[in-house]
């Protein structure tokens, strides 16, 4: 019951979130070339730090290339480690490098969980909640009742169950007596007309 006044209400609060979120975000960075000249400050920032920047992209390469090339089997086609020892090595000698990579890594997921959470704030089918938190999401839970409905009343083996009742029904011609062998056979007759419909029905 809820699905349709959802759907407008998310919308309109969706498109209010995108809007203020663009105009915060162009307005601090138009505010980051004119009054700090933008242009120096990033560039201060990558003279800073590009060491850290190229270490975590060398890396997160390096480990990407290992997994895949020297780890895994058969050039990672089988998810099944090949050699275990330089494996479990590599794991060990990596393990302080991975922590600092993981803090990058909690950042960006923070910024991403952000980004996505407001540009997906509209869309009732993408719950912003995790996976086992879905039911605290109310436009999510109104959205998956909404298919539950329709998936009970278009559901394809209830459409031709009743196909089946309304044309043994019209065959009945109003009378309220069981159907003959004749009268079966009839009906089976014209079913078969129609299989094909129904096949394509179902398969949908």
């Amino acid at each position: 019951m809820r699905y349709s006044g959802f759907q407008v209400a998310y919308s309109v609060m969706g498109f209010v979130i995108h809007f203020i979120v663009l105009f915060i975000g162009l307005t601090m960075f138009a505010l980051l070339l004119v009054y700090y000249e933008g242009r120096q400050f990033l560039l201060g920032l990558v003279k800073s730090y590009w060491p850290i920047i190229v270490i975590g992209l060398v890396l997160t390469i390096a480990q990407y290339l290992l997994a895949r090339f020297v780890f895994l089997q058969d050039r990672g086609r089988f998810f099944a480690l090949d050699n275990r020892r330089m494996f479990h090595n590599c794991v060990y000698f990596m393990f302080f490098y991975n922590m600092y990579l993981g803090i990058y890594s909690t950042l960006m997921r923070i910024i991403k969980g952000v980004i996505f959470g407001a540009l997906m704030f509209n869309r009732l089918d993408y719950s912003t909640m995790p996976r086992m938190f879905e039911r605290f999401d109310p436009g999510f839970r109104a959205y998956v009742g909404f298919l539950q409905l329709e998936n009970a009343h278009t559901h394809p083996v209830l459409v031709c169950f009743c196909h089946f009742l309304l044309l043994g029904n019209h065959h009945r011609d109003g009378k309220d007596q069981p159907m003959s062998v004749q009268d079966t056979s009839s009906i089976y007759a014209n079913v078969e007309k129609g299989n094909a419909l129904l096949l394509v029905t179902i398969g949908n």
